[in-house]
């Protein structure tokens, strides 16, 4: 849906005669970003409200069983996929209707995801999910832990539903944020 935006945005553009549609965009979609990240507070209250209330009652986290001894990095790199599927599942009913927080789109021809806040990604989130439970890294502990400690980390990072064009736009965004 945000590649028909944009097709729309150049279209009046070019109907109004604007020299630099692209821009006009470029210029739109920094908008809509700043807008998201200024309503970062009012998502992490939400956030924040929705995994305590999913956290009291999912069984989800009785599957792991395993204690892990590697390190961090070994830990987060061996357990992305699981990370990542985690994440899906949790925060399911977290987001019900399928909307693109950016551009708003409602469309179900395009794939829906979910954003970590300001491009703070998976692994981020969980090292520091890891150095919270974790303080010494030769400790052990237990992948159940762990992977609760990694959902209750995204009370302080909160996640946004995009559609695939934005989550691209926004990464990209943030990405060029977090280096400048």
């Amino acid at each position: 849906m945000a590649l028909l935006f944009k097709d729309a945005i150049i279209k009046v553009c070019n109907h109004l005669g604007i020299a630099d549609p692209k821009a006009v965009y470029t210029r739109l979609m920094s908008e809509l970003i700043t807008c998201m990240q200024a309503r970062s507070t009012d998502r992490t209250a939400h956030m924040k409200t929705c995994i305590d209330q999913r956290l009291e009652k999912t069984r989800q986290f009785n599957k792991f069983r395993l204690t892990l001894t590697n390190s961090n990095d070994d830990i987060i790199s061996s357990l992305d996929s699981e990370l990542r599927n985690l994440v899906l599942s949790f925060f399911k009913k977290v987001f019900p209707e399928k909307r693109c927080d950016c551009c708003g789109t409602k469309s179900v021809n395009v794939q829906y995801e979910r954003a970590h806040n300001k491009g703070r990604r998976r692994p981020h989130v969980a090292l520091d999910a890891l150095k919270r439970i974790r303080s010494d890294e030769s400790a052990p502990v237990h992948q159940a832990t762990f992977m609760r400690a990694f959902i209750e980390e995204h009370r302080m990072h909160p996640m946004w539903y995009l559609c695939k064009p934005c989550h691209t736009w926004y990464d990209r965004k943030t990405d060029t944020v977090r280096q400048g």
